[in-house]
């Protein structure tokens, strides 16, 4: 059994153990031999805002938004971050991810992937590991597409740039892109425009893009929004079919712990920039060590993600219809999925 799976530290030279939900600025740091075990491991993670000042120098707000996160993710595992607005999942997902906005930076702490580190590593080489190896689905999709370019250009266009295919080959690849998300008329989304689209294919057609390199990472911020209940089921089940098939890891966050719940293995609970508590789904929902665990369990929202949806009935397709070209895009169950 591979014994990372436990989620403990153990210090070299000691017999005990120390638990992942305790203070992760207090868990000793194994060597990175062993960290370099798992697919990701970030330790002491610290998040702040930078501000310019005279003479270069950069000035770093006194409170971080993120401190001391330690979290430990295996090939095909799926951790949920779970929080409320300000508690640092955002930021401790972007800092993975690369993509820290102007203005945050990571001040302290590491992060290993694959064995490498990925905390001061130079733009060309996160550019690289980003899509490539650790896919990103914002939580504004339309937003995260170029009105002005049809979806085949905006797939095929970096799949050329990065792995150096011809454009047979990259369309090629962007339709099968297409076709893993479930959208069977692959061809006619791909000449589309992102306006031309429903939702629900918006929603598909950019989680294809984040997966359209084959990550090994996905990072997906998936906020809970009761008023579009059955477009963020669709979403959910679709990227746990998906991960569930093609055994990338996950990570997902997001404000509601119903959410997590439906869709990780492990949820890690952040406030105030700190991992509060974490564990594995059942043992957190049976027994929440921490108060505010406890106020986000109370909170969730009364989501349902079964495999097909009440008022369809078993084995029966959904249809979602393409706007403006006069088409539909016909995707079946989760087990349909293909690629």
């Amino acid at each position: 059994m591979n014994h990372l799976r436990d989620h403990t530290v153990r210090d070299a030279g000691t017999k005990s153990a120390t638990p992942q939900c305790e203070r992760a600025d207090q868990d000793p740091v194994p060597s990175h031999a062993f960290r370099a075990m798992a697919l990701l491991d970030a330790r002491g993670l610290t998040v702040a805002a930078t501000s310019p000042s005279g003479r270069g120098r950069i000035v770093t707000a006194a409170e971080p938004e993120v401190s001391a996160v330690a979290l430990t993710l295996m090939q095909g595992e799926s951790l949920a971050l779970v929080g409320e607005s300000g508690s640092g999942m955002t930021a401790t997902a972007l800092a993975i991810a690369g993509l820290l906005p102007p203005g945050k930076t990571v001040t302290n702490g590491s992060i290993l992937f694959n064995g490498q580190e990925l905390v001061g590593l130079n733009r060309r080489a996160q550019a690289r590991l980003l899509g490539a190896n650790i896919g990103y689905l914002p939580p504004d999709l339309l937003g995260s597409l170029d009105p002005t370019r049809t979806i085949l250009s905006q797939l095929a266009t970096p799949l050329r740039r990065r792995l150096g295919l011809d454009r047979p080959a990259a369309r090629e690849r962007a339709l099968k892109a297409l076709a893993r998300v479930g959208l069977d008329n692959s061809d006619v989304v791909a000449l589309s425009y992102p306006g031309d689209l429903s939702p629900v294919v918006v929603q598909r057609v950019a989680v294809a893009a984040a997966l359209s390199f084959d990550p090994e990472l996905l990072i997906a911020t998936i906020p809970a929004d009761p008023a579009h209940a059955r477009p963020l089921a669709d979403l959910l089940r679709l990227v746990r079919a998906l991960q569930s098939k093609h055994q990338f890891a996950l990570i997902l966050v997001t404000d509601d712990v119903g959410i997590a719940a439906e869709c990780c293995e492990r949820i890690a609970v952040l406030q105030a920039g700190r991992i509060v508590e974490q564990g594995a789904v059942d043992e957190l929902f049976a027994s929440p060590q921490h108060p505010h665990t406890q106020r986000m369990l109370d909170a969730r929202q009364p989501y349902s993600f079964g495999p097909e949806h009440p008022a369809l009935g078993a084995g029966v397709p959904l249809v979602v219809a393409l706007h403006s070209i006069g088409a539909s895009a016909f995707y079946p169950g989760v087990d349909a999925l293909t690629g």
